[in-house]
């Protein structure tokens, strides 16, 4: 199988589109996370309308309620969240991390009890890839076992040689109906990467994602795993980073030549009034913008910024925190969108240097040069 990738290298960043048959994606590109089929509080279409063109659904959460059997009744994923561009599930295999207590791992895959009513719900490679394609999804991942931060080598490896198997059987099941992407573990261990990458790039995927980040290890160690392991992946399959993140790691990655991303953190630190502004953050629950009229970010063109100041905000959070929530979130995701449309026009100018100096903080683009990628 070819994917339709198509891109331009600058340095090791790279421009790219990603072609499916009702249309493409431009990359660098960034998932807003909608685990259960929207972010909290912020409707679908006004995702829409800052131009995210892919969003990302869990099907974990999704077969447990509403159930695969509804939503492909309903006339498949994309008519039940009311999304009109395209759509990637992750497959489970981070629940496999996050929800430990409540799972049993066999060859076979993975019993979950259910959140809702306590009931078994068992999960295998088979079932997700043909969930995935039942539903409809544009991109789909494989089941994997995401080993947490700090577990031994001889548990990482297992989890990483059992994902690879997993792998296999997931491709076996692939009818084609939508891209499959593989995800490459290996925790810390960079051998155990290199070992992952080599095997999965023999098999026919759609793309590759880094996996396994992001669950709690030290950004030092985080930077050392993606900036090895991207180098490594096939070129001409697009490079998805999974659960990150913050925008220095953003721009770290695509320097280091990945082209997709995913995180919560812009609705989850909204919730918690924490605002993403160039130059930082920002929290505006913070007592010193109870008379603070200026918006969260001068320069961002969001509804947010353009009708309300951080003392609105700030009242907001202490009389109505979940409507504060709201339009912090909403303003997070802006950003996320802004940042990555500008990035993209700073490759394409070979300017990336005057990027991050308008958009991140002094401490942040001290950590990239001293990594010597800017």
């Amino acid at each position: 199988m070819t994917t339709n990738f198509r891109y331009i290298r600058f340095g090791r960043s790279r421009l790219g589109r990603l072609t499916f048959s009702k249309g493409e994606i431009t990359t660098p590109l960034f998932m807003p996370v909608a685990t259960k089929g929207s972010v909290k509080g912020i409707l679908n279409c006004d995702i829409e309308k800052m131009d995210f063109e892919l969003l990302l659904h869990n099907l974990y959460h999704l077969a447990i309620r509403p159930g695969v059997d509804v939503i492909e009744s309903l006339g498949g994923i994309h008519k039940f969240v009311g999304w009109k561009r395209f759509i990637l599930t992750d497959s489970g295999g981070y629940q496999v991390f996050s929800l430990a207590k409540f799972r049993r791992i066999t060859a076979e895959g993975v019993e979950f009890r259910s959140y809702v009513d306590g009931s078994k719900f068992f999960l295998s490679p088979e079932l997700v890839v043909e969930y995935q394609e039942r539903i409809g999804v544009d991109i789909a991942m494989v089941l994997d076992v995401c080993p947490e931060w700090g577990a031994s080598f001889d548990d990482v490896s297992w989890a990483t040689n059992l994902s690879n198997l997993w792998a296999v059987r997931s491709i076996e099941t692939w009818k084609g109906f939508s891209l499959l992407f593989a995800i490459v573990q290996g925790g810390e261990y960079l051998n155990l990467r290199e070992k992952a990458v080599k095997y999965l790039s023999e098999l026919p995927f759609s793309g590759y994602a880094i996996g396994g980040v992001s669950v709690g290890e030290p950004r030092e160690i985080q930077w050392k795993v993606v900036e090895y392991t991207a180098k490594l992946l096939p070129e001409d399959r697009p490079r998805y980073l999974m659960g990150v993140g913050y925008p220095v790691d953003i721009l770290f990655a695509v320097l280091n030549g990945v082209d997709m991303f995913d995180c919560v953190l812009p609705s989850r630190n909204g919730r918690h009034g924490v605002a993403f502004v160039r130059k930082g953050t920002i929290k505006v629950t913070n007592s010193r913008f109870a008379k603070d009229l200026s918006p969260l970010d001068s320069k961002c063109e969001c509804k947010v910024c353009k009708n309300f100041t951080k003392a609105f905000i700030f009242h907001m959070a202490k009389v109505d925190p979940y409507s504060a929530g709201v339009y912090v979130s909403y303003h997070n995701l802006y950003f996320y969108s802004d940042f990555v449309h500008n990035l993209r026009k700073a490759i394409r100018d070979e300017d990336v240097e005057s990027f991050a100096n308008e958009w991140l903080s002094d401490e942040d683009i001290i950590l990239l040069k001293g990594r010597g990628v800017l």
